[in-house]
């Protein structure tokens, strides 16, 4: 699932604290006009439990070709 999808409907602002950043930057990742460090892309998929993976936000084009098995 992709950022922008999760945070319909949910308060940004609330989710930037969570994970320890802005607002405007949430948007921005949302937008993909950036993307997260993996530390960020790391504290966004444990605060999505999942739903957002950090390859996902890492790797866009290929989420999967850099896939870490379990």
């Amino acid at each position: 699932m992709q950022l922008r999808e999760y945070l319909k409907g949910k308060d940004r602002k609330e989710f930037a604290c969570k994970i320890g950043t802005t607002k405007n930057y949430v948007n921005l990742l949302a937008c993909m006009d950036r993307r997260p460090g993996p530390n960020l892309a790391a504290r966004i998929e444990q605060a999505t439990d999942g739903q957002v993976s950090r390859m996902e936000l890492l790797y866009p084009e290929e989420p999967n070709k850099y896939r870490i098995m379990k």
